[in-house]
């Protein structure tokens, strides 16, 4: 089993719970359809609180079971220049611990994430050895059930220099059904190499309540290879 692969799901490993989670105790007061939920505000929430998550992971990788667990330590977020521009820029850290096959092996990762100032969405993230820079976009202001739709393209380099291209990013979302009081949230990310052949995905669904709290749920990373066949698929939760 490859530790590339298992450390590119580590590092990619969204942001997890902030602010007050979900009331999962409300009763719904009126059909699911027409409960919205504010993104911007949650997404704001995101970016100003700092965390610690603990999540457990499972899954395959290369035909291979895999378990484990690790920890996700975000900042707050601090002003900072990106391209003449002040972003707000956290950083994340991730370490843990996968087995597989019996044997046990920690992964780490740090990654930087740069959002708009005005309006939270994502403008770079960089990773060291990957540097996404996405297209401008805006959140809806509101979401209900069933709404889902593209948000923005990314392009991905491999550094920041932003000299060498090694392909691009979608990403979109979906919203489901969930409390009387809150709502699922699912982000979709989808990256392609150069030739436009799908490398990987990720699903990151976080529940988000009326009042814009927002708590992280659950991860899913697939991985693929060049004749786009699944590698394997780890869940983080």
């Amino acid at each position: 089993m490859s530790k590339r692969f298992l450390l590119l799901f580590a590092c990619t490993f969204f942001l997890g719970s902030c602010g007050g989670g979900g009331d999962d105790g409300g009763q719904a007061s009126a059909p699911a359809q027409t409960l919205a939920v504010p993104l911007p505000t949650a997404m704001a929430s995101l970016a100003a609180n700092g965390l610690t998550a603990n999540f457990s992971i499972s899954g395959t990788a290369e035909n291979v079971p895999v378990t484990g667990s690790g920890t996700l330590q975000a900042t707050p977020f601090v002003a900072a220049m990106l391209n003449g521009a002040t972003m707000l820029k956290t950083t994340e850290t991730v370490t843990g611990t996968v087995i597989a096959n019996g044997n046990s092996a920690p992964f780490s990762g740090t990654r930087t994430i740069f959002r708009n100032a005005s309006t939270y969405v994502l403008v770079a993230i960089d990773e060291g050895t990957v540097f996404a820079v996405f297209a401008a976009y805006t959140f809806p202001l509101t979401v209900k059930a069933g709404d889902s739709g593209p948000l923005a393209t990314a392009t991905i380099f491999s550094d920041s220099t932003q000299a060498t291209k090694l392909g691009s990013l979608t990403h979109s979302y979906a919203v489901t059904a969930d409390t009387g009081s809150s709502l699922l949230v699912t982000f979709l990310d989808k990256a392609f190499d150069n030739s436009n052949v799908r490398v990987g995905e990720e699903e990151t669904t976080f529940r988000i309540d009326t009042s814009g709290n927002i708590s992280f749920v659950s991860s899913k990373s697939t991985a693929f290879n060049a004749s786009g066949q699944a590698l394997g698929t780890l869940i983080f939760q």
